[in-house]
């Protein structure tokens, strides 16, 4: 691979688990792999102590923090659950997952947790991410043991050194159809890099089907900035996209990839396109993987069938069978991320990740104040010009008193419906729900 490209951070970036309830509770290290799955619905006592939150949550019609955490934080329970054509009966969030809860009585399956890309890039170990849900789920939600089956599993590599808008996307990209099944004729082994021979004579087989670019481009201000392939619904789908254009345009509370990036040899500088597969249940099920502690001995052999086997971006040549086009080498180095196994990393991402998701929001915050109080003036004045000399302090001078009768008012308010509010109380909720303070309902 030319030094140019550079692929430098990789691992899974969100994660979804079934849970059902499990044959015995964990007695030392390594024995959640051993754990068998016993599924029947959800215990009564369970039921009863979500519900009683529930209803707390819908009569102050706002999601409020239970006697659950999850990574030091609260679970808020939400005041709606899954919707009426939905299973999941109960919805519990925080910064680090969300964890959907199940009656159970159809197929044994009584919750769905989905680990966030903030969590899992934070510890940097698949294995560890799913003992602590484990431990939280069996000791402390459902106090009985239970089994974590792979649901979904989305993997990615971040690399610079290459504007895939650039690229000859057209005709490029060459991937599998869904209509070919997906690991007939592979195994999952260590691989060497490279591995083009045994890809082209599997291609040249009758039973495969290939799909020439993608299948939906993204576009901004005329600006390419991502493809996709297979769908939302396709057991394998991947997607590739400008990453750090999309955290300064959509996700600017994510700015704490940065770090990680420069960790890795980011020059903080070049823009940085991230490749992502995503592996549903139906394409976990066919690798033999069923188990959640499946998932990471596995990540590699996944990732080299979906960079090798399923899509690659290639060269184009005046060959008319295009699975004998040569790998781009900038995609040489995006099929070995892998090969060496997760990076570990001596960064301390949790208050890394608290701070600059702080900091970011308290910026949007601050524009949108600034917004509110120039229209709030431009109402104030009426039909009066606004004279050159006023700034916002006159604005903070008239808004002042006025935000003392409204919370006077809010407060008579919620007192005639039984309830208490206050200022303070306020901002301990919201520290809460916002994950900015560590305290048990």
């Amino acid at each position: 691979m030319s030094e140019a490209y550079q692929s430098f951070l990789f691992g899974p970036d969100s994660v979804w688990v079934n849970i059902t309830y499990g044959d015995r509770r964990i007695e030392q290290e390594g024995d959640e792999r051993q754990i068998q799955p016993e599924p029947r619905p959800l215990d009564a006592g369970v039921f009863e102590r979500l519900l009683a939150y529930q209803e707390q949550a819908r009569q102050e019609e706002r999601p409020i923090p239970t006697e659950y955490l999850f990574d030091g934080m609260p679970l808020l329970m939400y005041p709606h659950s899954g919707g009426l054509t939905s299973s999941w009966r109960f919805i519990l969030r925080n910064q680090a997952a969300e964890l959907k809860i199940g009656m159970g009585t159809r197929n044994g399956i009584i919750g769905k947790l989905r680990f966030s890309a903030e969590y899992l890039w934070k510890w940097r170990n698949l294995a560890v991410c799913l003992l602590d849900a484990q431990v939280t789920l069996a000791d402390s939600i459902f106090d009985a043991p239970v089994y974590l089956g792979a649901s979904e599993i989305h993997l990615c590599v971040d690399m610079a050194g290459y504007d895939f808008a650039e690229s000859a996307w057209q005709e490029g990209f060459i991937r599998r159809s869904s209509f070919t099944p997906h690991f007939q004729e592979y195994t999952f082994v260590e691989e060497e890099a490279g591995g083009q021979d045994s890809e082209e004579q599997q291609a040249d087989g009758e039973d495969v089907i290939y799909i020439v670019g993608s299948d939906r481009l993204h576009m901004r201000y005329r600006r390419i900035t991502g493809f996709t392939f297979g769908s939302h619904k396709s057991a394998v789908s991947a997607v590739i996209y400008n990453k750090s254009h999309y955290i300064a345009s959509k996700a600017k509370a994510t700015t704490w990839f940065y770090e990680l990036w420069k960790a890795a040899g980011w020059d903080g500088i070049a823009e940085v396109w991230r490749v992502e597969l995503r592996f549903k249940r139906p394409a976990l099920r066919e690798m033999g993987i069923t188990s959640a502690y499946d998932l990471p001995t596995k990540l590699s052999g996944m990732w080299q069938y979906g960079t090798q086997k399923w899509l690659r971006y290639v060269v184009p040549e005046a060959d008319s069978n295009r699975t004998r086009w040569q790998v781009h080498a900038a995609w040489g180095g995006v099929q070995r991320a892998y090969q060496q196994g997760l990076p570990a990393s001596d960064i301390d991402m949790g208050p890394i990740i608290r701070e600059q998701k702080r900091v970011a929001n308290m910026q949007q915050l601050v524009a949108q104040l600034v917004g509110c109080f120039i229209t709030l003036h431009a109402w104030y004045l009426r039909e009066c010009p606004c004279p050159d000399d006023e700034d916002i302090s006159t604005v903070l001078h008239h808004f002042y008193p006025n935000a003392l009768d409204y919370q006077q008012e809010r407060e008579e308010r919620e007192k005639r419906k039984g309830k208490q509010w206050s200022f303070s109380a306020e901002v301990r909720y919201r520290q809460r729900l916002y994950s900015q303070l560590v305290a048990v309902a």
